[in-house]
């Protein structure tokens, strides 16, 4: 009892509260990104990276045709930020992923920018993102992805060059 009434007269300064709402809010779709050569990557290497405050969710449109196996995610501290961390922890939620999205959720407090890159087939079916939890639906199949040429030119004049390892090159 006493614990209880210490915690709640000291939350803000000693973290036993929350001081954010990270609870279920609507996803925003985002269909921004470039699928090239089975690679997909949110945004280019360099930024501007997607806003990911305390609670936000992303439904990423990720136009590979297929679902992927490997889905990665990288933290930054400002929006073109070139020093960038893996994420770890709820920092960011893989809440799921299907051949249209990836949906990814930022379950604590903090504020960060993100990079999701994405690619390799899932070698076995993947169901559909349509849970209990899923307000809005992406709705894209393959056959209606048409991607912004403005957006994969500067990604295609590189003369067939292959891109670095450390994903797409956008």
């Amino acid at each position: 009892m006493v614990v209880a009434a210490l915690c709640v007269l000291v939350a803000g300064a000693s973290g036993c509260g929350a001081s954010c709402d990270t609870s279920d809010n609507t996803p925003e779709i985002y269909y921004d990104g470039v699928a090239k050569d089975g690679e997909y990557a949110s945004s280019s290497r360099l930024g501007p990276f997607l806003h990911f405050p305390g609670g936000k969710e992303y439904q990423l449109v990720h136009h590979l045709g297929f679902a992927p196996n490997r889905v990665d995610i990288d933290l930054a501290f400002t929006v073109d930020d070139e020093r960038m961390a893996a994420s770890a922890g709820n920092s960011t939620e893989k809440r799921c992923v299907d051949e249209q999205i990836i949906w990814v959720k930022n379950d604590t407090c903090t504020e960060f920018w993100i990079l999701v890159t994405a690619g390799s087939p899932s070698p076995t079916p993947v169901p559909r993102c349509n849970g209990d939890n899923v307000y809005v639906d992406a709705g894209v199949t393959p056959e209606e992805v048409t991607i912004d040429e403005s957006s994969t030119a500067e990604a295609s004049s590189n003369d067939g060059e292959a891109p670095d390892a450390g994903g797409p090159d956008l």
